[in-house]
This record gives structure tokens, sequence and C-alpha cells, in this order.
């Protein structure tokens, strides 16, 4: 069977414009990518230590929201560590939020961004989502769990049952890992942290004695420092 010259020759031209598309595609997903892993490592090191919670200077953090602004528009992380810089600067909640936003649009399985989110946002009621989104990913990243424990804790009357189970499982994750019993002191700072560590250890006697055991002796400690 012949196929006619015309139709050969359409079928020639889609093939030569497919060909051409693609590489072109290839080339500003790789830019794009580019662009992003050039501003985390001007960034770098501030983005890791605010994962670890290390604070640094302002200068630091002015620096990495600085080279994040030239991230990709759809790095939703890269956003989101930006929007944290932002943070620690005190740039108003109100100018940070869009970009939180935009960053979890891109990034919606960060429990950090969400975490973040829950803790700029005013309305009780969306925080309380935030934080709900925030409690059931990663569940075992301890370098949030503290401050997801407290936002849970001051949005009690908000989130949801399974959140709240989250948030004592978490609460108690906080004395499994010897890394992240220091967060314990900051948690009993507010009464609504206290209330939430009670509650987490209800039926559990013994290990709440052992926990405020150790809090006194780290109590007593900082206070016999020169």
């Amino acid at each position: 069977m012949r196929v006619s010259t015309g139709r050969f020759a359409a079928r020639h031209g889609i093939v030569r414009v497919v060909l051409l598309v693609i590489p072109c595609s290839l080339a500003a997903s790789g830019f794009q990518h580019l662009s992003s892993g050039i501003a985390t490592n001007i960034a770098f090191p501030v983005p890791v230590y605010m994962l670890m919670g290390v604070p640094q200077t302002d200068a630091e953090y002015a620096k990495a929201s600085r080279a994040l602004s030239f991230a990709n528009a759809s790095d939703g992380r890269a956003r989101i560590a930006r929007a944290e810089s932002a943070l620690n600067l005190k740039v108003p909640v109100e100018a940070v939020e869009p970009l939180l936003v935009e960053g979890l649009s891109h990034a919606p399985a960060s429990s950090r961004g969400w975490t973040l989110l829950a803790e700029t946002l005013t309305e009780k009621r969306a925080a309380a989502r935030a934080c709900e989104m925030a409690l059931s990913l990663t569940p075992y990243d301890y370098w949030l769990n503290e401050r997801r424990v407290q936002l849970a804790a001051s949005l009690w009357d908000q989130i949801d049952d399974t959140a709240r189970e989250e948030a004592m499982t978490q609460a108690r994750q906080l004395w499994s890992f010897p890394e992240s019993r220091g967060e314990i002191l900051n948690l009993l700072r507010t009464s609504e942290g206290a209330t939430l560590l009670t509650r987490a250890y209800k039926g559990r006697d013994s290990e709440l004695k052992q926990i405020n055991y150790w809090v006194a002796r780290q109590r007593l400690a900082s206070r016999l420092k020169p």
C-alpha cells in the first residue's frame, strides 16, 4: 500500500517537531534544576542549620533569603526555606505567608512547610488544619517533633482526635530519642506543653517519674552553672 507524498511529509514534519520539542523541554527542566541547585548551594549551610534548629546570624539569614529568591518558582522546598529565613529575620508574617502557600503548592509533603504555616496563621481553624497536616507527615522527624507538639498543645481544642493522638505519640518520642530529650525542657516552658506531656504519659507513671527526675536534674545543673 502506498502512502501519499503529502501524508508522508506531514508525518515527517510532526516527528521533526516532536524531536525538537523534547530536547528543548529537557533543557528547560535541566535549567530549572540547575538554577535551584546554584541558589541552594549559595544559601548553604543555612537551610541545613534551620532543619537542625541551629540559630544563625541575621546576616546569614539575609544571605540565604537573597540566594533562595533566585531558585526556580516550582522548587517548593527552596521557597519554604526562603520563607523560614525571612521569618527568622522577623519579616512580617503577612509577607511570608504567600511564599509558604506557594512553596506548599509545589511541595505538599513538606511537614516543615505545614509547621511554619501553622505557626504564622492567626486564624485558629486554619492553623489547626495546617497543624494536622504537619503532624501526619514524617512522624519520626525528631527535628520537628517539639515544634509540632507545641503547636498541637496551643491548638488542642481545634485539632481533630487523630492529630491529638499523633501529637501525644510525638511527645513521647521526645523522650524516646536521646537526641531530642533537651526539647522536653522547651515543651515544659508553656502550661499547654506541660499539660500535653502529662496527657501523653497518662497511665505510664513509671516513665513520667523518670522524666520528672531527669528534668529536675537538668534544671538544677543549669542553676549551678557559673
